[in-house]
């Protein structure tokens, strides 16, 4: 089992093919250490992205998993993220 700072891979939830390829690149990589602020505007701050998934959804392609998290199986849109200046 890995350590909860151990950086996870990247997740595909499904198989592009023709048309359907994604052009999508991820704004933020694993291991950035972000802020996440949700609908409501609450600011959750010092959260690593641990995981990347790809959907086949033009309005939110991409998903990210984050530690600490209290939502484990519900990957964060991108529009919620803001990177941490201080990355150390």
């Amino acid at each position: 089992m890995k350590s909860p700072k151990e950086p996870v891979t990247v997740h595909s939830e499904y198989i592009p093919c023709g048309s359907e390829v994604s052009m999508t690149v991820p704004r933020y990589g694993i291991g950035q250490k972000v802020t996440f602020i949700n609908d409501y505007g609450v600011s959750f701050p010092h959260r690593v992205i641990t995981g990347i998934h790809f959907y086949p959804r033009p309005h939110v392609p991409v998903g990210y998993d984050l530690i600490p998290d209290d939502t484990p199986w519900f990957p964060t849109n991108e529009q919620n993220l803001f990177l941490e200046y201080n990355q150390d």
